[in-house]
């Protein structure tokens, strides 16, 4: 006996476990992601009269502030993720703990794993994003509170 995990277990955590290889395409998508999303605070910074503070924080801003800036950021994640989807042909890295049960588990278990996982890319990848957003408007706020004093 080979005192060992089976194969599928012992990916699952960790003993066989290879990270995604950094594709071309991988690549292209996280710079397309960090390009939107630097542009995107760029457009609400020079477009909005962000200040940054409490008071210019709880002025409504109408048609022209946060609704269309919201709007914005979802349409364009909309298209991005779902072209991702496209032309990736819905595969998934199978690495990790959920990628292992997803190998693992019979079939109608395996799908909802799979569909877990998708969803949790897609989550990850658009709160990154607007992380970068809020990145750029706490930049501005920080370099104008600096000019103010």
């Amino acid at each position: 006996m080979g005192g060992g995990l089976p194969p599928g277990l012992a990916s699952m955590f960790g003993g066989q476990q290879q990270p995604e290889p950094d594709t071309t395409a991988n690549n292209i998508w996280r710079i397309v992601h960090a390009a939107f999303s630097l542009f995107l605070g760029l457009y609400a910074v020079s477009t909005f009269t962000f200040t940054g503070s409490k008071a210019g924080r709880n002025v409504y801003t109408g048609e022209t502030g946060a609704p269309r800036l919201f709007w914005i950021f979802a349409t364009v994640e909309l298209l991005l993720q779902s072209s991702r989807y496209f032309v990736d042909g819905g595969r998934l890295p199978v690495s990790g703990i959920i990628g292992g049960l997803g190998q693992m588990l019979p079939e109608p278990y395996a799908g909802y794993v799979r569909i877990f996982s998708r969803y949790s890319v897609i989550y990850t990848t658009v709160v990154s994003d607007a992380m970068v957003v809020l990145f750029v408007l706490g930049c501005v706020a920080w370099w104008k509170g600096l000019a103010a004093s």
